[in-house]
């Protein structure tokens, strides 16, 4: 599967529109992601993570959230 590239911008507006965050907070947790994915950070699964989920919810995604203990 890929995967469209979007700006920080468009992706930072998405966030406030659904108030997830304010625009100070998503475009700091979205620029850290970014940093961590170019630094080769990958998920629990040994897969590399993606951005926007990332900034989120941290390196995990649906497979590795579900395997770990709470």
């Amino acid at each position: 599967m890929s995967f469209a590239p979007i700006k920080l911008k468009d992706r930072v507006r998405g966030c406030v529109k659904r108030k997830e965050s304010n625009e100070r907070e998503a475009t700091a947790q979205l620029r850290q992601a970014l940093a961590a994915y170019k630094a080769g950070a990958r998920r629990h699964c040994g897969e590399p993570i993606r951005v926007a989920g990332s900034a989120e919810l941290g390196n995990t995604c649906f497979t590795c959230a579900s395997e770990i203990p709470f």
